[in-house]
């Protein structure tokens, strides 16, 4: 890569692929119920840490080498996750984000991650994320802000079931390349977690 290139990237957790199929199920029933919606493609799916945008290779290369040098030093061990429940962001008057809620005993750790990451990136003069965070997965983006009350009801209804459980044993820099038909992700680096190899 040239040292001018510019790469749009973010540090997810992925989910296993039977998780991704378990959730697909559900979002294409959805589809069927609002096709304003954007729904983001099963292999797609993800837990955002933290969107790093669009910067310099070189700039991503070296926060690629902090976290590889200090995701060790937590000393996180893997912890897993459950999924449950469906919502929207910011509320249902103007819903531009459907999502799928992060729960269970490994939260706790979720959230050290996520503040570990977000204080390293801001050493290297990343944006500082503006909003709190609020563990979920992104399904779907309403552009317009509005959803129809067929798709409303349908989440409303939803809005305490469980979709599966998954272990987390590291942590992705994950590039995205934008696409005519949609994002294309690559991992960059994968940052295992105390036990995430095992």
């Amino acid at each position: 890569m040239g040292k001018r290139e510019i790469v749009r990237s973010f540090i997810c957790i992925d989910l296993p692929s039977d998780i991704k199929r378990s959730i697909y199920g559900f979002v294409s029933e959805a589809k069927k119920l609002d096709s304003s919606v954007k729904w983001v493609e099963e292999q797609n799916l993800h837990l955002t840490l933290k969107f790093l945008g669009e910067e310099p290779v070189t700039k991503v290369d070296k926060i690629r080498n902090l976290l590889s040098k200090m995701i060790p030093n937590l000393k996180l061990s893997s912890f897993r996750l459950t999924l449950k429940g469906f919502g929207v962001f910011p509320d249902w008057n103007r819903p531009r984000v459907i999502w799928l809620g992060i729960e269970g005993e490994g939260v706790g750790q979720l959230k050290i991650l996520r503040d570990f990451i977000e204080a390293e990136a801001r050493k290297l003069d990343f944006v500082k994320d503006s909003k709190s965070f609020s563990p979920h997965i992104t399904l779907g983006r309403a552009k317009s802000g509005k959803i129809s009350s067929m798709l409303r009801a349908y989440l409303e209804e939803r809005n305490d079931m469980f979709l599966g459980e998954f272990m987390v044993g590291d942590v992705i820099l994950m590039k995205s390349h934008l696409l005519p038909r949609g994002p294309v992700y690559t991992p960059i680096a994968i940052f295992p977690l105390k036990g995430g190899q095992e």
